[in-house]
């Protein structure tokens, strides 16, 4: 399942258009430090519940210490929606030494509300905590990467893995999540989420590889083969099952990378953009790849009218023109 996370940052969010982009689960920010609430925060969840979907609710922290932790914990209890589906301790500020008690003091006292996840990223792992911190589940963020790096935690609840995603309803950037094998959360208004999911996965597919799909929500045979095509391009299993990292996938394409021998190499991005143009697939940006993104823009330029400079790069505009033309 397919989600983001938002905050004030994102402005006013269209949930509905969001969730017909097959979004699954929303996360809204509610509070951060001891006085900062969230103007956004409450509007959010409720839209997201009214929209039929998952809502989680984060802190954002800025303790110390573990009475700093009980105090930013009671804050968040008082701003916090109780109808949430699950709440999350987005844990990231400055701090030193090993934050564990402190964290816990946090977890066990939001606990009481619902499900309780916490936030961080491999670092802060190794740097602030033990592995007593395993008794919560694990939202890692973790960019750039085919699957996120998880030391201490043996598994996740869900993957953030992008910071830079479009989708529809939010303007702007927004972080991208997808749920991973711990995500045990389920909300009580969430039925149409998997139909919604498989319509999106139609569109994908057919956006992506010109699938030529009926777009009924319905994974028949020809949906299967469809899926099983884009897994071979992106030297997936292909088994035609669309699970977290066929999902990975897309939404690394989805979040248009900018893409050339001398960035940092998205893989998936890359082997679509190489199935694209058509360059060996091997998931590595190299001078095969950029002669033939300049062919692309070459041949764009010439055939549609566009101005792309000639330079073997995908950015935002030749990005654009790989799904227009």
């Amino acid at each position: 399942m397919n989600g983001i996370d938002i905050s004030n940052l994102n402005g006013s969010v269209n949930i509905a258009a969001v969730k017909n982009s097959g979004y699954g689960f929303i996360i809204s920010k509610i509070t951060e430090g001891s006085t900062f609430i969230d103007k956004y925060g409450k509007q959010n969840v409720a839209n997201t519940k009214d929209n039929g979907i998952i809502a989680g609710a984060y802190h954002f922290a800025r303790f110390t210490d573990k009475a700093g932790a009980i105090r930013e914990a009671s804050f968040f209890k008082q701003n916090c929606p109780s109808n949430v589906d699950f709440v999350v301790l987005d844990f990231e500020q400055q701090c030193s030494g090993d934050m564990t008690e402190a964290c816990l003091a946090f977890l066990n006292s939001i606990s009481s509300i619902t499900t309780a996840l916490i936030y961080c990223n491999p670092n802060y792992i190794n740097l602030h905590l033990n592995s007593n911190i395993t008794r919560y589940p694990l939202w890692i963020a973790h960019y750039g990467v085919s699957s996120p790096s998880t030391p201490k935690w043996g598994t996740y609840a869900i993957w953030q893995y992008s910071s830079t995603g479009r989708v529809n309803g939010v303007n702007g950037n927004v972080d991208l999540n997808v749920s991973g094998p711990s995500f045990n959360i389920k909300s009580n208004s969430s039925t149409n989420s998997n139909n919604n999911l498989s319509i999106r996965l139609q569109q994908e597919l057919n956006s992506m590889i010109n699938a030529n799909l009926v777009v009924d929500g319905i994974l028949g045979l020809a949906t299967t083969a469809s899926i099983k095509k884009f897994q071979t391009i992106m030297g997936l299993s292909a088994d035609g099952i669309p699970g977290i990292k066929t999902w990975g996938a897309i939404n690394q394409i989805r979040s248009y990378p900018t893409a050339g021998v001398n960035y940092p190499h998205y893989e998936y991005a890359t082997r679509w953009i190489q199935w694209r143009v058509g360059a060996s697939i091997d998931g590595i940006f190299g001078r095969g790849t950029e002669r033939k993104v300049k062919d692309f823009q070459i041949n764009v330029n010439r055939n549609h009218g566009e101005r792309l400079v000639v330079d073997g790069i995908v950015g935002k505009e030749t990005w654009r023109c790989m799904f227009k033309y």
